[in-house]
């Protein structure tokens, strides 16, 4: 696999082929979807803070949410991990329209969802040089 500055993370609460991956900058953004082969990609968020782009190649075999956090510099962490969570909960129902799941419980919702945000967080972690606080 060639070198990418999208930093991707375990997707293990839930098998599945969905790659999640987190950026941080256009420039990192539009390497990758050079990288992925993506000809026509999604805008980068622009004022927008943060966003969750899905992509798939018509086999499928190669399918992705990539988070865009725009600006990350202009706010605090805490702000930052909210956006995260958020865009979490995106990805997650992007897991249940594939595996077609329409009511999950709530207990492996939050549990998928936790997972997710923290790998996000993780990622963001070490992307920044953050501290563990």
């Amino acid at each position: 696999m060639a070198k990418t500055n999208v930093k991707y993370i375990d997707r293990t609460i839930i098998y599945s082929h969905l790659y999640i991956g987190l950026c941080l900058s256009e420039e990192h953004y539009l390497a990758e979807m050079k990288r992925l082969k993506v000809d026509d990609p999604w805008p980068w968020p622009g004022d927008n803070t943060a966003t969750t782009i899905h992509y798939a190649q018509h086999d499928k075999v190669h399918e992705c949410c990539i988070v865009c956090v725009n600006g990350v510099e202009k706010h605090h962490d805490t702000e930052v991990c909210g956006l995260l969570v958020h865009e979490a909960v995106h990805v997650w129902q992007k897991i249940l329209d594939n595996i077609k799941e329409t009511c999950p419980g709530r207990e492996i919702e939050a549990y998928g969802i936790q997972s997710i945000a923290q790998g996000l967080i993780e990622a963001y972690r070490k992307m920044t040089n953050t501290e563990n606080k």
